[in-house]
This record gives C-alpha cells, sequence and structure tokens, in this order.
C-alpha cells in the first residue's frame, strides 16, 4: 500500500474511532443523567448535522469543521442510542 493510501486510512480509522468514543459519551451521558429526554429534537440534530457535513466541500480549509459536524452527529446519535440502552438494561441488567 502506497504511503498516501496509508495516511487516508489512518485518518479514515481515527476519525471513526473518535466518533465511536463521542457516541459512546453521549449514550452515557443520556444513561446516566436522563437530561435529553427529547429524542425528537436531537435526532433532528443530528439529521441536520449530516445534512449539513454532506452539504459542505471538502477542502484543506473546511477539514475542521467537517470533524466538528461529523463529532456533533457522532454525539447526538449516541444521545439518540440512551432509551435503547435503557431498555436493554431495565430487561437484563447483565
Amino acid at each position: 500500500i502506497s504511503a498516501s493510501t496509508q495516511e487516508h486510512l489512518k485518518r479514515v480509522y481515527a476519525s471513526f474511532a473518535l466518533c465511536m468514543f463521542v457516541a459512546a459519551a453521549g449514550a452515557y451521558i443520556n444513561v446516566v443523567t436522563h437530561l435529553f429526554q427529547f429524542s425528537l429534537l436531537t435526532g433532528l440534530g443530528a439529521l441536520g448535522l449530516m445534512i449539513w457535513l454532506t452539504a459542505t466541500p471538502h477542502s484543506r480549509e473546511t477539514e475542521q469543521k467537517r470533524l466538528g459536524m461529523l463529532v456533533g452527529f457522532a454525539f447526538l446519535t449516541g444521545i439518540n442510542l440512551g432509551p435503547l440502552l435503557e431498555m436493554c438494561i431495565s430487561i437484563n441488567p447483565r
């Protein structure tokens, strides 16, 4: 694999790992605090961030902005998973 391909894959998997960590944090915050009971609003927020992310052209200048949108989307997705996790915990806590 060429060096440029390796660098690209490194960035892809780093952003994937970051999103998984942030989504897990969002789900944990929702399960523990019960602050976000408006899943419609967080769902619409996640959808809005995803649309904004796809509408933003990729360039060196917009790279950090796009990463921020991706992290926001992952956080809101994690929050949206909170009620599902609560249901799983109530059925079988182990």
